[in-house]
């Protein structure tokens, strides 16, 4: 009779312990990612004005282009963030059983107070943040309490039907327009046309030299993606070229692709539950819609972000999969990432790692012998993938790439990351602090469990968190608030987290009450007031210029479609004009041509300068380039060359105009200005 009470007895304690050992081992991470964040952002958000940037290599014209910010305390600070985590990842197993000890248990409540206390100063400092934002902080405050409210109508049939149809429809409104919208141009001020134009040089349009016969990583350094700059430098090669407005639609496409791989990762990954898939949607859309700003600047676009969908579909690919065919599927989209856009190929490549690291337990002594086994499959997946790239290069552009230039290439591009180039100086940003933060918290806490049985989704958890955290470089560098938009995709499955911790898990148990506590004031507090402000400010004007454009044409009139985009009318007989010059001037051979118009130019004139920089400023990065093109000049000594004449309405602002001031000037020991005709100035050589 006494027997039963007590085993049931013994069970409650044994589960009480259990579920105290568990809260403490959160505890101990949450800490540990509280300071890890510290060191990363105490940097980030420091309020000391950081002094000029100095790197003496770099061509000092192209800085104001760039940025001129030394950023060297916030990378330093986000790589010793980087580095503490990864030590607290390798030494998980000592710190959970620091945490599982009396000390723990002892220390338990500072720590909670600690953690309290830095929850309620984020908010604090959050609500301040937002004083200019007051109408998207009362959506936050009042929308967590409708949320609390209809909690158990959120998860009925009916609304998840509801949820999914309202999904499909924010993807539609967002992207569908895009099929019917040239972009509009107009609405720019003219001197922000030229910088238009050198991101597109850089970050798409190298395509278009490669149909011009320059040679893949002889004559050409892909900055953003080898292999979307093969695929269409063939594709122009072969088939036809592809006008201003075909490189728009292309970003266009990718945006689709990205947004609808999302939508179903989240689904997937929300095992169906749709409010979590609609909000996490509604996040991420107002920086990737048919009219965002980004088709200005593409780097600001999906076109280097296309890897972080396709990897973690990867995953879930092999989500029931043992080691072996896991690690060489792994390896294949590692390489597929890398080929798509170096920088975040590398962040992409770490996060698989992890997500195999604590997936199959690879830290643990009793696996050591599947090390290797793992190592040389991922290497010989991401081996597959190069291959079928360089075969595919070789019957697509008739030439197999010159590998021995790759260790230049890599030099050069390490070379100018390591400088600080192109740096901003960061301040205090809540939804900054939440990303890193958040992040460094579920990957420490992942390692700080994985000697329990890890799931499919912990250690996906943990890969995204890797990816989030590596990728944060990014913004460590260039810490202007656009720049997340990188971001808002990943995190996007722990905004899934929260909103099941706070309408799913309605516990009494103090672990559950604390964590919810936690996600109702990162709901509130930042979330939401970002989710409403995003709308207001990102998204809704670009929609309503774009649907304008639709039904009444471009924002400045007199306009019209050039290359497939809209210019004023003034600008486009301009770019006319000069194109049509230089067509006439390369009948012979190329004509050499510095200008600040490198997209437009070459686009209706077809004809590339015989230079290894389509952009001569924006390319030219560092003082070594500068001589080469000065070098390359000579060399050529073509009878005539031509800049930009002073008059034109696109000559670039203060950096364009000194720097071609100083080229010209540079030159002058060889050529001479001979007259001034059609927008260009003629210079010809001297006997």
């Amino acid at each position: 009779m006494i027997a039963a009470p007590t085993r049931q007895t013994a069970k409650n304690a044994e589960g009480a312990g259990k579920a105290a050992r568990k809260t403490d081992v959160l505890a101990v991470a949450a800490l540990l990612a509280l300071v890890a964040a510290g060191v990363c952002l105490s940097a980030l958000f420091s309020d000391e004005v950081p002094p000029p940037l100095r790197a003496e290599a770099l061509n000092p014209f192209v800085l104001q282009f760039g940025g001129e910010v030394d950023t060297a305390a916030q990378r330093r600070g986000h790589m010793q963030a980087l580095l503490m985590i990864a030590g607290l990842v390798l030494l998980a197993p000592l710190l959970r059983k620091l945490s599982e000890s009396a000390l723990m248990e002892s220390s338990r409540p500072w720590i909670i107070r600690i953690l309290g206390l830095a929850v309620a100063w984020f908010v604090f400092a959050t609500f301040f943040w937002n004083g200019g934002r007051l109408p998207m902080l009362t959506v936050g405050l009042a929308g967590l309490p409708l949320v609390f409210l209809y909690r158990r109508g959120l998860t009925c049939a009916a609304a998840s039907r509801e949820f999914a149809f309202a999904s499909v429809a924010v993807l539609a409104l967002a992207l569908l327009p895009g099929f019917f919208a040239p972009f509009d141009l107009t609405g720019h001020m003219l001197w922000t046309l030229e910088q238009v134009q050198a991101h597109y040089v850089m970050v798409v349009g190298q395509g278009d030299r490669l149909a011009a016969g320059q040679r893949l990583f002889e004559e050409l350094i892909p900055y953003y993606s080898v292999l979307l700059t093969v695929v269409l430098g063939g594709w122009q090669l072969h088939v036809s070229p592809i006008d201003f407005g075909g490189y728009i639609s292309l970003i266009r496409w990718a945006q689709v692709i990205y947004l609808i791989a999302f939508t179903l990762l989240y689904r997937k990954y929300a095992h169906g539950w749709k409010l979590t898939t609609l909000l996490a949607v509604a996040f991420l859309v107002p920086w990737f819609h048919f009219n965002q700003t980004g088709l200005s600047f593409p780097n600001h676009t999906t076109w280097r972000l296309l890897g972080q969908p396709a990897a973690l579909c990867a995953l879930f690919l092999v989500r029931r999969s043992s080691l072996a065919p896991a690690s060489y599927v792994i390896g294949v989209a590692s390489g597929v990432a890398l080929l798509l856009n170096l920088e975040t190929g590398v962040c992409i490549t770490a996060a698989l790692l992890a997500y195999l690291w604590f997936r199959y337990g690879l830290f643990k002594l009793s696996n050591v012998g599947s090390l290797p086994k793992a190592g040389a499959l991922v290497a010989l997946g991401i081996g597959s993938a190069l291959s079928v790239f360089l075969l595919g290069t070789r019957l697509w552009l008739g030439y197999w790439p010159n590998l021995a230039c790759l260790p230049v290439v890599w030099k050069s591009i390490a070379f100018v990351s390591s400088t600080g180039y192109s740096g901003m100086k960061g301040t205090f940003h809540p939804v900054a602090a939440l990303f890193f933060g958040h992040a460094a918290y579920v990957l420490i806490a992942t390692a700080l469990r994985a000697q329990e049985s890890l799931g499919f989704k912990q250690a996906f958890r943990a890969a995204v968190a890797t990816a989030i955290i590596i990728w944060f470089a990014y913004y460590a560098n260039r810490s202007e608030p656009w720049n997340l938009a990188s971001y808002y995709g990943l995190y996007g499955f722990f905004l899934i987290d929260l909103l099941r911790m706070l309408v799913l898990r309605f516990r009494r148990d103090t672990s559950a009450i604390q964590h919810q506590v936690v996600a109702a004031a990162v709901i509130a507090f930042v979330v939401l007031p970002e989710m409403a402000y995003t709308f207001q400010s990102i998204f809704l004007p670009n929609y309503v210029m774009g649907v304008q454009v639709i039904t009444e044409g471009p924002v400045n009139k007199p306009a019209r479609l050039v290359s497939g985009v809209y210019l004023e009318e003034n600008v486009a007989r301009e770019l006319e004009m000069k194109a049509a010059f230089i067509k006439q001037a390369s009948k012979d051979r190329p004509a050499m041509y510095f200008t600040a118009n490198s997209f437009f130019i070459p686009k209706l004139s077809g004809v590339l300068p015989p230079l290894p920089f389509a952009d001569t400023f924006a390319e030219v990065i560092t003082k070594n380039d500068y001589r080469k093109l000065l070098w390359i000049v000579r060399e050529q000594s073509p009878a005539h060359i031509y800049f930009d004449a002073p008059g034109c309405k696109l000559i670039g602002p203060k950096g364009w105009q000194l720097y071609y001031a100083q080229l010209r000037k540079d030159l002058s020991a060889y050529y001479e200005k001979e007259t001034e005709t059609d927008g260009w100035e003629v210079w010809r050589r001297k006997s």
